[in-house]
């Protein structure tokens, strides 16, 4: 038994060398089947959509805008508030001249 596993071994290795050359072959042409090509055309329309989100996505609000637009609308709020007190003020005041 022990002369033959040298041999056993070259062949288990011969077997795995063959094997794994097939599983090579195999992958290989598995790309040139329809659903390899249907993949590759999905993956692509993926891209294609993909770019336009890019792109779109371009000229959407960033935090810094919306934090920028809340402290304006909050300064105008003040504004108004201010001015319609005045306004008040000034129809009391006239009110109070009749």
């Amino acid at each position: 038994m022990s002369e033959a596993l040298p041999y056993l071994s070259l062949i288990v290795a011969v077997s795995a060398v063959l094997i794994s050359g097939l599983v090579a072959l195999r992958s290989g042409r598995w790309r040139e089947t329809d659903e390899a090509r249907q993949m590759a055309e999905d993956i692509e329309a993926l891209s294609d959509r993909l770019a336009v989100l890019e792109t779109s996505m371009k000229s959407v609000a960033t935090k810094e805008d919306v934090s920028r637009l809340t402290a304006e609308v909050k300064g105008l709020e003040k504004i108004a508030a201010l001015t319609q007190a005045g306004v008040a003020r000034m129809e009391s005041h006239m009110m109070g001249m009749r």
